[in-house]
């Protein structure tokens, strides 16, 4: 049964087949990039203290 269909199905078949594994490797990718970003914010964020809003009165905009 397979042998008759069209190449240009069985190559979308095949597609399909494959579609799972390059999921699994863009979602790696995704999950590497985050990280990589999370430790490039930290480590620029080494050395800054930490942010301390000054109890000074409000005052509106003149």
């Amino acid at each position: 049964m397979s042998e008759n269909l069209p190449r240009k199905n069985v190559k979308n078949l095949a597609l399909r087949a494959r579609m799972p594994q390059i999921f699994r490797v863009l979602a790696v990718f995704a999950l590497a990039g985050t990280i990589i970003a999370i430790g490039i914010g930290f480590y620029r964020a080494y050395g800054y203290k930490e942010f301390r809003m000054k109890g000074l009165p409000t005052e509106l905009s003149k």
